[in-house]
């Protein structure tokens, strides 16, 4: 969970919610402290409320920017907030200290106590909080990192119930070591890391992300590249190129890690390169057509760009890796 640091601003002091500085250096904060002051009330006195409820949890449109879809999550049990475009997160003056980054303000502790003397006067404090309700949302943690793959059950995963020569793994994935923040265990993964900095997680028995979700660009051996392949994981691409017996197409490579990645990879295509051709590997399952209409549409707004569905052509499997279907593509790229 994200967390903001920065310089300090100067702010009034409100009477009924006084912040008053001791001789020690330290802040304190009389009548009741940041953590019994409702988060729905802060929002409301800056003028934001609900625009959908479930429950317990409430859905605004972010106070950090204009937007149309609420991502801004508040649980009024735990009276934490979470921001699903930004990925942070957390109590009372964690908003304060974002929403005052967002502003262009200083976002130190002291910054923020300030801002909720002011924000909050008047507010009655709320005590029956609940904070060890729900799980971490995104809970892993990569603890450890490497670049040879050596962990013997990865290893029977890539090759046996994947088919994928680790030779060709060794040069596209790392090994890590990760914590699973809810369950305070380790295990070990295959990861590709992405653009933002994340990494895909997958073995045997767990897919997940360690990070920020962003898709991963590998660039082909053409430079500049006139073709593009779009990929579900990173299993689906690796199986691809074993199939062809490459380390890498000609063409540059995009691996979504999550459908919800989708919209990221335009950018890419559309701007990135002059692409000539864009290739989908996606599974032919219906988020897969829901993908490949989209891409339709998106090479339909590029007079240049021609669209192929492999997977059209590997009826009736699903996806690369269960299909195995490389010959139609080895004849294509030809």
């Amino acid at each position: 969970m994200s967390r903001v640091s920065g310089s300090p601003v100067s702010f009034r002091s409100n009477l009924d919610f006084t912040i008053t500085h001791h001789l020690e250096g330290e802040y304190t904060m009389y009548r009741h402290d940041t953590h019994t002051i409702p988060l729905t009330d802060i929002l409301h006195a800056l003028g934001f409320n609900p625009v959908k409820y479930r429950g317990r949890d409430l859905f605004y449109r972010s106070p950090f920017r204009k937007e149309k879809v609420p991502t801004f999550h508040v649980d009024e049990v735990e009276n934490v907030w979470y921001d699903f475009a930004s990925e942070c997160g957390g109590d009372v003056v964690d908003f304060a200290r974002a929403f005052l980054g967002s502003r262009g303000l200083g976002v130190s502790r002291e910054d923020a106590l300030m801002f909720l003397g002011e924000t909050a006067a008047g507010i009655p404090p709320q005590t029956t909080f609940n904070r060890v309700s729900r799980p971490v949302r995104n809970p892993y943690k990569v603890v450890n990192l490497s670049y040879r793959l050596r962990h013997p059950g990865l290893i029977r995963y890539l090759t046996e119930d994947c088919g994928i020569p680790l030779s060709l793994a060794q040069k596209h994935l790392a090994e890590v070591q990760v914590l699973d923040r809810n369950t305070g265990h380790h295990f070990h993964a295959l990861a590709m890391q992405n653009e933002d900095g994340g990494f895909a997680l997958r073995n045997r028995y767990v897919t997940g992300t360690a990070g920020r979700h962003d898709v991963t660009v590998i660039r082909g051996l053409c430079v500049p590249a006139r073709e593009v392949h779009v990929f579900d994981d990173f299993i689906d691409l690796l199986s691809a190129l074993a199939d062809h017996g490459v380390d890498r197409f000609d063409g540059d490579m995009i691996v979504l890690h999550r459908p919800d990645c989708l919209d990221k990879s335009f950018a890419y295509i559309e701007e990135y390169e002059p692409y000539r051709r864009l290739y989908s590997w996606l599974g032919g399952d219906r988020t897969g057509e829901k993908a490949s209409a989209i891409f339709k549409r998106v090479a339909g707004r590029q007079r240049h760009l021609d669209f192929c569905d492999i997977n059209e052509r590997t009826f009736p499997f699903t996806g690369v890796s269960a299909s195995r279907a490389g010959q139609f593509m080895s004849d294509m790229l030809l």
